[in-house]
């Protein structure tokens, strides 16, 4: 799972955020399994959303955490577990 990892902070040194659709286009050339991008995905804290493209079309993005926003879900995380509460969930 290592190398799908580098894969896709290799994806993201270029772009800001990426269809999935391309990204799975992408792993499929490398010969990773869909499953394996998916566990590096979560791995490595990559967000999922829904949006329009130029056609309207709705499509799926990944877009990797900044880390503001990983610093920030930490420190939720850590007041929810004071609390005996779920962790906040990755999007």
């Amino acid at each position: 799972m290592q190398l799908a990892i580098e894969f896709l902070e290799e994806i993201f040194e270029s772009v800001s955020s990426i269809s999935a659709k391309e990204i799975f286009k992408q792993a499929k050339i490398e010969a990773y399994s869909e499953r394996t991008i998916k566990r590096a995905k979560k791995e490595l804290g990559i967000i999922s959303y829904k949006d329009s493209d130029e056609e309207g079309n709705n499509v799926w993005y990944w877009k990797l955490r900044s880390k503001q926003e990983d610093e920030y879900a930490k420190k939720i995380n850590a007041s929810l577990k004071q609390l005996n509460l779920p962790k906040m969930p990755k999007f």
